[in-house]
């Protein structure tokens, strides 16, 4: 996607304010396609308050995102913003049982699906933090990648070698020569992606669901929730127990794959 020359200066902005690469390209892609849509060079209020009342398909969660990186724009050029969005409700956290994982591993198309679907489930991060993976962030003799989280924090993460085995097999096959694992792809590729393979199993599938699914493994196998929260990245411990602490050992105990097997 070719960048708007307004967002240039901004995302130098967002570099030095030490915003993390994913977070920084998902604004500026989100931006990108909204300033296509308008004609007038200096946007107002208006303009950004129309766009948001008309993405009705998009989830609450997704247009909060979307005002989020507009807000901070117009902040950047002196302007307070204030956007209406729809409420965000914290609903239980989505997650897959056994056979359908098993079923979207089934299918899997592609080498490139299929690693996906594993390293998100295996290392539990986010999707800005996979596809914004390099070469050179994974350590095959430690088993572990390196990823940069929100905020730019970098963290090291443990990984199976089941999914390095994938990681590898989709660096071999794939047909692109960029240092970044999955080349240029975007954030909202990758949830194509993954709304395709849930489609063949009938299931509304998407990247988060895979990092609840590693939690929630987790937690059932006895992982305190301390290390569930330094394995997903969380800053603060509050966070992790406010997702999951709901979930009962007993009540999910047959419902996530153990990869221990």
């Amino acid at each position: 996607m070719v960048v708007d020359s307004r967002l240039v200066d901004f995302d130098e902005y967002l570099v030095k304010r030490k915003v993390a690469q994913g977070t920084r390209k998902l604004y500026i892609d989100d931006l990108s396609i909204w300033l296509e849509t308008i004609d007038n060079p200096e946007p107002t209020q208006a303009d950004a308050q129309k766009y948001i009342d008309s993405l009705t398909r998009l989830s609450a969660a997704t247009i909060a995102i979307i005002a989020h990186a507009m807000m901070k724009w117009f902040k950047f050029r002196g302007i307070v913003l204030e956007l209406e969005t729809p409420k965000v409700r914290q609903s239980d956290p989505q997650y897959l049982t056994v056979k359908e994982f098993s079923d979207a591993l089934e299918k899997c198309v592609s080498q490139l699906e299929k690693t996906m679907l594993i390293v998100l489930f295996d290392s539990g991060v986010r999707i800005s933090e996979l596809i914004n993976l390099n070469l050179s962030d994974i350590n095959y003799t430690n088993k572990t990648i390196t990823v940069t989280r929100k905020g730019g924090k970098v963290d090291t993460v443990n990984i199976s070698d089941k999914a390095l085995n994938e990681l590898s097999r989709w660096i071999e096959s794939r047909n692109i020569t960029s240092d970044r694992i999955f080349g240029e792809m975007t954030y909202y590729t990758a949830w194509e992606i993954f709304k395709k393979i849930g489609l063949r199993i009938g299931k509304h599938l998407h990247p988060h669901m895979l990092r609840h699914s590693r939690a929630i493994q987790m937690l059932i196998a006895g992982a305190p929730m301390h290390i569930v929260q330094q394995h997903l990245g969380h800053v603060n411990i509050a966070t992790t127990a406010n997702i999951y602490s709901k979930f009962t050992v007993g009540d999910l105990r047959k419902q996530i794959p153990d990869w221990s097997k």
